[in-house]
């Protein structure tokens, strides 16, 4: 179960380079290339609520991210509102989307000055104990071997950003 804690601040700031963006990353192994000539502030904040990683960036530069998801944490992200048509998984992604990484993976994509990112990391052993307990299944077969990209309303994905509202405020 998540625990129930006030959220605590692991980092929120803009970066002058995306080399120094990648040294202060809490959790994740982040590698940036930047396709624009000129570099455009970007910014990181990470939360952690109880075993929820609240990870959000955004970059107004055109930028190759490539890197790996948290160390034991499924994880799940949602575009910003407005975040402009980007390429993950050989897909042009241009509408609400719900993308879930498993621990450790790799995961490379292309970005347009303005994209914005929200992701939510979840211990692998929460995600194992509920889909265990209410399904009787492993979470790798319930979640496609965790993972996926679904397209999702507009309305699910204002209620993911409410979330992230709620946990950044």
């Amino acid at each position: 179960m998540i625990e129930d804690t006030s959220p605590q601040v692991l980092l929120s700031n803009q970066f002058a380079s995306f080399e120094e963006l990648a040294e202060k990353a809490v959790g994740w192994d982040f590698e940036f290339r930047q396709i624009s000539k000129n570099y455009s502030v970007t910014t990181l904040d990470q939360i952690l609520a109880g075993n929820l990683m609240y990870t959000h960036l955004t970059s107004g530069s055109f930028a190759i991210h490539d890197g790996a998801t948290p160390h034991d944490m499924f994880t799940v992200c949602i575009p910003d509102r407005g975040c402009p048509e980007f390429h993950y998984a050989d897909k042009v992604i241009d509408r609400p989307v719900m993308i879930g990484i498993d621990s450790d993976k790799e995961f490379h994509l292309a970005a347009r000055p303005g994209y914005g990112m929200s992701t939510f990391s979840i211990p692998l052993s929460i995600i194992d104990e509920h889909c265990e307990n209410y399904f009787g299944s492993t979470s790798d077969k319930l979640l496609q071997h965790r993972k996926w990209l679904i397209s999702i309303t507009t309305e699910m994905a204002k209620k993911f950003h409410s979330l992230a509202q709620s946990i950044s405020a």
